[in-house]
């Protein structure tokens, strides 16, 4: 006889069967499948193309300039992660990081992060981003209640 297939009696394969694989969440370090650059980095090296094609005076991008680009910024997400999550508070249990435990870091690494100050200003109260009077503490609002006087 015929060799037959697995999964199939009449020897033609089975198309009904799928094989999917369960797609975990990608870790530090380890390259994905399937993602760009064959597997060598995590972002989308064309996303990362386009956003330095963004500048007016870049003319031409080579794919090894374009592949370094987006390694080099993995890298320093990852290591902003990590110093992130260890300079937090010793006390706080969370497990998450939090915009201030990024924001720290410009104080820890002034000199190095210079330019993310920007990108990670100090939380404000609202009334000082809408250029507004800060707002009076301990004093009560006046009741405009009928009968009294000022």
């Amino acid at each position: 006889g015929t060799p037959t297939t697995a999964g199939s009696e009449s020897g033609k394969p089975n198309k009904n069967r799928s094989h999917k694989k369960v797609q975990r969440p990608p870790q530090p370090g380890v390259p994905v499948p399937g993602g760009s650059c064959g597997g060598l980095t995590q972002l989308p090296l064309q996303r990362v193309k386009n956003m330095m094609r963004s500048n007016d005076r870049v003319v031409a991008i080579t794919t090894e300039a374009a592949m370094l680009t987006t390694k080099a910024t993995e890298v320093f997400i990852e290591w902003m992660t990590r110093s992130g999550y260890e300079n937090k508070d010793g006390k706080d249990k969370r497990r998450g990081l939090v915009y201030s435990d990024l924001n720290s870091l410009l104080d820890h690494y002034p000199e190095q992060l210079e330019f993310c100050r920007d990108l990670l200003p100090a939380k404000r109260p609202k009334w000082e981003h809408l250029g507004l009077d800060p707002p009076k503490t301990g004093t009560k609002r006046a009741s405009g209640g009928v009968g009294k006087s000022s």
